[in-house]
């Protein structure tokens, strides 16, 4: 990604790294969404066994999500001053 887009504002350029970061996590689970029901349709064992590994496997995107999710707050968490300042602005501005 050594692409430089130019964003004629901060703002822009915050909803632009917002809708990146979603299709990130929305791939991601769709990703993984696949992935559990290729390994459903061409599982070789049986039963109990392959119960476990769907459990272990869907304890591991459980992780991975809230692991993207945390990243995700985090990467967000300084626009959230910003954001709220906007917020009380723009009710504010309705108010008046």
């Amino acid at each position: 990604m050594s692409e430089r887009r130019i964003y004629y504002s901060q703002e822009a350029e915050r909803i632009a790294k917002r809708q990146r970061l979603l299709t990130i996590v929305l791939f991601m689970a769709l990703g993984l969404g696949l992935g559990a029901a290729i390994a459903l349709l061409f599982a070789p064992d049986e039963g109990e066994k392959t119960r476990r590994l769907i459990a272990e496997a869907a304890q591991d995107g459980f992780r991975r999500g809230r692991e993207a999710t945390a990243d995700a707050l985090r990467q967000l968490e300084p626009e959230f001053p910003d954001l709220r300042k906007r917020v009380d602005e723009l009710i504010s501005s309705v108010r008046h």
